[in-house]
């Protein structure tokens, strides 16, 4: 089995550094713990984690990453470290183009080159003809707020800017895991998109199902108020004859009131007419 190869920062021989050395490893013991305690759970980035791009000028690491909301690969090196150096190359050549191609992904490079070795990290970057994004963390503030002590450190964030894969250290071959973790976090990309379609869908359904008995509805009062309108103006016309009808009436009355009395008459016999 090939054995993974990582460097630490090395240090000075320096009472003091040892200190603080001591130190970072305590904090990063702590913070293993409480990584531990979060198992299980969503993790991003730390909200004020910054660092500097290649002219000095600083960025919030977190807006930086989401800004464009894709599969983003972060990964953590350092010009005296020389696996850190080896996997980018190996990426660079083989896998980059590939990747970006087919799973639209961005791809950083932070430098945890402190303030001493910083001012090299333009001249590698443009000595190999790295296509990479390349930030800098002259300020070493990645390491207690990532959880990690040594470089290369790698990350993968999904579109969402959430943490999906943490990788420490680097042996060939260790591009085919991370290829495998990101076309994972493409299909849950793409799967969250077709629930998202889904539900789109089904409300665009129902709209569209509310619109059309709104639309019936709306109708049927259109030939409700119709029919009252033709109702109305009907019973105006009866209103407007009521006196003709009234005089109808009258004559009708007497006609019938004529017939009677005409009925209560007895003819005369004929002999009478005669004399």
């Amino acid at each position: 089995m090939e054995e993974a190869f990582f460097y630490l920062k090395p240090p000075h021989k320096t009472t003091n550094h040892y200190m603080k050395s001591l130190f970072l490893i305590t904090t990063l013991v702590l913070s293993s713990f409480t990584l531990l305690a979060q198992a299980g759970k969503t993790r991003q980035l730390p909200e004020s984690l910054t660092m500097e791009l290649l002219n000095g000028h600083k960025i919030n690491l977190k807006e930086y990453v989401s800004k464009d909301a894709q599969i983003t690969v972060v990964n953590f090196w350092a010009t005296w470290c020389k696996p850190c150096k080896e996997e980018l190359d190996n990426i660079q050549a083989e896998y980059l183009e590939d990747w970006v191609s087919k799973y639209g992904i961005r791809f950083i490079a932070v430098s945890m080159d402190d303030t001493r070795t910083k001012p090299n990290v333009q001249g590698v970057v443009k000595t190999k003809g790295w296509e990479y994004e390349i930030l800098c963390n002259p300020d070493n503030t990645a390491y207690q707020a990532l959880g990690f002590n040594s470089c290369p450190y790698t990350l993968l964030l999904d579109a969402k800017g959430n943490i999906v894969y943490m990788h420490t250290g680097y042996k060939s071959g260790d591009e085919e895991e991370l290829e495998k973790q990101i076309q994972e976090a493409q299909q849950s990309m793409i799967k969250t998109e077709e629930k998202k379609d889904t539900i789109d869908e089904a409300a665009a359904l129902r709209k569209a199902e509310k619109t059309a008995k709104e639309n019936a509805l709306n109708e049927d009062l259109k030939k409700l108020t119709e029919q009252i309108k033709a109702y109305q103006d009907f019973l105006n016309d009866v209103e407007k004859k009521e006196p003709f009808n009234q005089d109808l009436n009258k004559v009708a009355t007497s006609i019938e009131a004529t017939i009677k009395k005409a009925e209560k008459v007895e003819p005369k016999p004929l002999e009478e007419n005669k004399k």
